[in-house]
């Protein structure tokens, strides 16, 4: 069964994945003109 994320605490190897995936938008945003920060941003704070 498939368990919500906001079911678990803020634990640091959660906190690590959400940095990756910010570094990880900055980095196609660099690569890519085609792709915004600001949806990046936006999948973070969902």
């Amino acid at each position: 069964a498939c368990h919500p994320v906001k079911k678990y605490p803020n634990t640091p190897r959660v906190l690590l994945y959400q940095l990756f995936i910010l570094n990880f938008c900055y980095l196609i945003k660099s690569l890519s003109n085609n792709v915004s920060i600001e949806n990046c941003q936006g999948k973070k704070h969902n």
